[in-house]
């Protein structure tokens, strides 16, 4: 029997054809035309405000054949390369503890993983400068002056400690789907151990690894606030490279054809990554494990085990912890909730800060889930409709096509909607239409890889019993799938929650969001109203994602 005839003739259908028809003429209208004119734009004037294509012609030669854009692209690749390798190595311990064993606070700390990942990056610098910089609190606790964030070494931390959470839910995911009665299988024919890992395991897992490691390098490579602050005038990936011609140099054709090479660079990565996961096979889930505690486990894994998750809990909370502090003690050092009146209570801070926002804090934070939820169920509801309709298509180029977003810079995307939409239609939207750029990509892939991680044998035998397609989605796959779903929705509200590149460029910070609102206390040097404000921001997104991994998560919490 042809395994993939039902799904092609699901995939394929009308409904099939107009979904990718309208999802394509979307991205045409939202990103490509968007993109096109801020290249037009940039063609047509030089950085003096002279008009003609030679600038920006002599600007690509001159660029292209640099010294500086060869140190760019090495180093822009090699600590991608290096940060997304790291990021999985740190998960995968973790993605094995989630996946088979129930231990007291797991939700918590679950939750508390992804924290880093959707904190604003001003935020995140701040805070890894206060717990790893020569004056943060590991120095000041061990009497040392090391130097950890300001060099690559920095560069490399912050983006395992941004993004290793994002491998442990998706290898997590996958790792925790795979049936069972493979391992036992194994063990019968007198497979143990190690053997079982690397010869049925492992093989299993390849998708997920690769698409953990594979979503970790693109972020890592369009990396730039990181980048900008701990890298200095030493390294420059292509997001700091397009800034620094952009806003300090002010040459829109090198900016251009830096946004350029950054595109082509992704695109490849994005089409190499895709046919290397369409090569590998996942296999079958079975969603009605039931997991044993961690207790349960040999003493020398469990030890190991604890050790992990007390290293990770340090590694995430200990710079987290230290602003929070730094909230609730300001620069006085005194223990109060001082920051939080000042912030929230009307003529209590020296400054208005009302007028510093263009907002009042509850509407910072109404506008804020307004608008991640506005746009994280867009992104959600077309990553997942698409996946479904994809299910067992090999095309690359259409994944491929799907995932250029994650490729294009978010400068560019949001300064191309308002030249060509502005007029049409209001800042809201266009921030919405913008995030949804922002976190399609992640969102899709992770629907993807679940469903095609979804067992055929399952689907083809319910067709058989003469199941319906609409029977079939609702009764089988949806159910099978919910772990995947509630996942990638997570990260579907979270990412436009942070965003703060898209608000800015498209609502010009009239529109304040949380970032928003962040960003511009500390421009006004208002730095402890802007870590109490942070620390809001992450109450709310840990109140989140508690609601959706307790409906996530597979086993219970162990009492």
């Amino acid at each position: 029997m042809n395994h993939h005839a039902p799904v092609r003739a699901a995939s394929g259908g009308a409904d099939g054809r107009v979904l990718l028809v309208g999802l394509a003429g979307f991205f045409l209208l939202f990103m490509v035309a968007p993109v096109a004119t801020v290249f037009i734009r940039a063609a047509g004037h030089d950085a003096v405000g002279a008009g003609g294509l030679d600038a920006f012609w002599s600007a690509l030669t001159s660029i292209v054949t640099a010294p500086r854009t060869r140190s760019v692209i090495t180093f822009t690749v090699g600590q991608a390369s290096l940060s997304a390798a790291l990021a999985v190595a740190v998960a995968l311990p973790g993605a094995y503890l989630m996946a088979h064993y129930t231990f007291p606070g797991r939700r918590i700390i679950y939750s508390l993983s992804l924290l880093p990942f959707v904190l604003p990056t001003i935020i995140v610098v701040v805070a890894m400068i206060g717990f790893y910089g020569k004056n943060g609190l590991i120095n000041r606790l061990l009497g040392t002056d090391f130097n950890l964030v300001y060099n690559f070494r920095g560069i490399v931390l912050a983006h395992v400690f941004y993004n290793f959470s994002l491998a442990i839910r998706i290898i997590s995911t996958a790792w925790s789907g795979i049936d069972r009665r493979y391992r036992e299988s194994a063990e019968i024919l007198g497979d143990r151990g190690p053997g079982v890992f690397f010869r049925v395991t492992l093989p299993l897992l390849i998708p997920s690894i690769l698409s953990s490691f594979i979503l970790v390098f693109i972020y890592c490579f369009l990396s730039f606030g990181v980048v900008l602050v701990f890298g200095g005038v030493r390294f420059s990936t292509f997001e700091v490279a397009i800034y620094r011609e952009m806003f300090i140099n002010l040459d829109l054709p090198a900016a251009s054809v830096f946004a350029l090479l950054q595109m082509a660079f992704s695109g490849l990565f994005i089409l190499v990554s895709t046919g290397s996961l369409h090569r590998a096979r996942a296999g079958a889930v079975d969603t009605g494990q039931s997991l044993p505690p961690l207790r349960s486990a040999r003493p020398l894994p469990r030890a190991l085990l604890v050790l992990y998750t007390v290293t990770m809990l340090v590694f995430v909370l200990g710079p987290l912890t230290t602003m929070v502090v730094r909230a609730f003690t300001g620069s006085s050092g005194a223990l109060g909730l001082e920051n939080f009146r000042q912030l929230l209570v009307p003529g209590a801070a020296e400054r208005n800060v009302h007028s510093i926002l263009r907002s009042s804090v509850p509407g910072v934070v109404l506008r804020s889930i307004g608008l991640a939820t506005a746009s994280g169920t867009l992104t959600f509801a077309v990553a997942g409709l698409t996946a479904l309709r994809l299910r067992g298509s090999r095309s690359t180029w259409i994944d491929g096509a799907l995932q250029i977003p994650m490729g294009v810079s978010l400068v560019t995307v949001g300064l191309g909607l308002r030249l060509l939409w502005q007029d049409v239609l209001p800042p809201v939207i266009l921030i919405v239409l913008g995030q949804f750029f922002v976190a399609f990509p992640l969102v899709f892939r992770i629907v993807r890889t679940g469903v095609e991680e979804l067992s055929e044998r399952i689907v083809n035998a319910a067709e058989i019993l003469g199941a319906g397609r609409r029977r079939i989605l609702m009764d089988i796959e949806l159910p099978l799938l919910r772990r995947t779903f509630l996942n990638a929705y997570a990260y579907a509200l979270a990412l436009p929650f942070a965003d703060l590149t898209v608000a800015m460029t498209v609502g010009r910070g009239r529109v304040a969001t949380f970032p928003v609102a962040i960003y511009r206390l500390i421009g006004f040097r208002s730095f402890d109203l802007a870590l109490a404000l942070a620390v809001l921001y992450i109450a709310f997104c840990l109140v989140l994602f508690l609601v959706i991994d307790r409906t996530s998560l597979p086993g219970k919490d162990t009492p």
